[in-house]
């Protein structure tokens, strides 16, 4: 016999209420990518200088 191990009164929020947005352009997310690398690369000169 299997019983289930959610609660019955759970509410499915993503079912009804998700609205799918597409991602950003490639173009985009590499530029921010590329942003974040530069912030790394200062942040770990400073900790290794």
């Amino acid at each position: 016999m299997l019983t289930s191990t959610l609660p019955s009164d759970r509410a499915y929020v993503n079912r009804h209420f998700y609205r799918y947005e597409s991602p950003c352009p490639l173009e985009v997310i590499e530029t921010d990518i590329k942003k974040l690398e530069g912030e790394i690369l200062t942040k770990l000169k400073k900790v290794t200088a």
